[in-house]
Formats: structure tokens, sequence, C-alpha cells
């Protein structure tokens, strides 16, 4: 059995699986055995793999930045409250990472939405 069909069983959508067994291969079964978690994603990110930014996680840890369909803008606010424990940030820090974040966003979609115009 797959890595992808065991994630479905722990609650993880067909998509999210996929996601999910790519960036962590043989340890996503593991990993998320409790289903899917942000917590769980955004904590082995900054202890496992170093992420110290809110950008690092959102990009390049968690691909949501370019794999999720509304760039993974819903759970910047969430992944950053956990990143701000892990990491002792400041309420301005934390709210500086989520507005760099979403500052990347818009510029990225800037091309798209005046293609429209």
């Amino acid at each position: 059995q797959s890595e992808i069909e065991d994630l479905q069983k722990n609650g993880f959508s067909a998509v999210e699986a996929e996601r999910v067994a790519r960036l962590y291969g043989s340890e996503a079964v593991d990993l998320f055995s409790e289903g899917p978690s942000l917590d769980t994603e955004v904590t082995y990110a900054v202890v496992h793999e170093g992420a110290s930014t809110l950008e690092d996680f959102w990009a390049r840890r968690s691909g949501r930045a370019r794999f999720d369909a509304d760039g993974g803008m819903p759970i910047l606010e969430s992944a950053a409250s956990t990143m701000a424990g892990l990491l002792d940030w400041s309420s301005e820090r934390t709210r500086n990472e989520i507005a760099a974040c979403r500052s990347i966003r818009d510029a990225d979609m800037k091309p798209i939405q005046t293609r429209g115009n």
C-alpha cells in the first residue's frame, strides 16, 4: 500500500495526500498518523528542517504558495502563530511575516489580474 493511500485513510484528501507524501516521503504516514495537521507540518519544518521565516515554510517547505489553489493564503495566520510560539516571535514580527507573504502573493498575482483588464 502506498503512502498516499495510508494518508487518505488518515483523513487527507487525494490532493493533500499526494502533496504530503511528496514532501515527507516514507515519514509522512508516521508524521501525520493523527490526520491532517498544520501545526504538525509547521513544527516539523521549524524543528527538523530549520525553517525560520513564514515565507520559508509557506513557499519552500510546504509548497503551499505555489501548489494550493488559493496560494495557501488561508493558512498564513495559523502557521505564523505556531511559528511565533516555536521561535519566540513578537506580535509585530508575526504581523510582518504574514504581511511579507501576502505581499509576495500579491506580486505573483499582479500579472494575472492585469491580463483580465
